[in-house]
């Protein structure tokens, strides 16, 4: 009965140790595009960057016409009180900037929420830089 266990255990093993090797090197080989459908109304849209990313370019890859607004929680730990944060479409600078609440940039792993006037396909970028498909 020994002997099974070990073998059991030592296949467990390998399958593991082979899943973690080939896993981390293919998967991201074997990923599909990071295309996203985008819905009338309210989406919420993760940023998985490492780095914060201005809100420009993370919605630079979004149909120009299709959004209105991002919007993003701000928490303040120390003090447990936060605000929200908006970034608009077709309005003017000012408006989007942090002296009113105005988002300047996009913090690692990220979310927001997303308002769109009509359904359509996005891509959203990884990392700050990031081209568009």
């Amino acid at each position: 009965m020994n002997l099974i266990r070990n073998k059991a255990f030592a296949v467990v093993v390998a399958t593991f140790g082979l899943a973690a090797v080939l896993g981390g090197s293919l998967g991201l080989v074997a990923a599909a595009p990071r295309e996203q459908v985008i819905y009338k109304n309210m989406n919420l849209v993760g940023y998985t960057g490492r780095q914060p990313i201005a809100p420009s370019e993370f919605l630079a890859c979004v149909e120009k016409t299709g959004w209105i607004g991002l919007y993003r929680w701000e928490n303040d730990p120390e003090t447990n009180d936060g605000r929200w944060l908006h970034y608009l479409n077709n309005v003017p600078a000012y408006v989007n900037s942090p002296s009113v609440n105005g988002m300047d940039e996009i913090p690692a792993f990220g979310g927001t929420i997303l308002i769109a006037s009509k359904q359509f396909n996005a891509f959203f970028p990884s990392r700050p830089g990031e081209a568009c498909p």
